[in-house]
C-alpha cells in the first residue's frame, strides 16, 4: 500500500513490512507538480500533519532513495524482495 500518513494514523501496525521512501524536497515538489489532480493547498496541508522523517525511517525496514535513475530503483526494490520471500 502506498500510504501517505501511514505512520501517523498507526496503520503502520497492521503490517508486516515497512519501506521509507526517501527523496529530495525538490523531486519530490517536482513530481507533484506534474501530477493532474496536483493541489499546492492539499499538499501543504498532507505535510503539516505528516510526522518527522526520522521516526518514520526509525519505524521502517527498508529504505529506499528515490533520487536516483529508475534501473538503480528497481535494483534496490529486487533487492529487497530477494530478502523477503513474502513480498511478490
Amino acid at each position: 500500500m502506498d500510504i501517505p500518513l501511514l505512520i501517523e494514523n498507526k496503520l503502520y501496525k497492521k503490517n508486516d513490512i515497512i519501506i521509507y521512501v526517501k527523496a529530495s524536497k525538490k523531486n519530490i515538489s517536482n513530481r507533484l507538480k506534474k501530477r493532474d489532480n496536483f493541489d499546492l493547498k492539499t499538499m501543504n496541508i498532507l505535510k503539516s500533519q505528516q510526522e518527522d522523517k526520522l521516526e518514520k525511517i526509525k519505524l521502517s525496514n527498508f529504505i529506499i532513495n528515490n533520487n536516483i535513475d529508475k534501473k538503480g530503483l528497481l535494483k534496490q526494490i529486487n533487492n529487497i524482495k530477494k530478502k523477503n520471500k513474502c513480498l511478490k
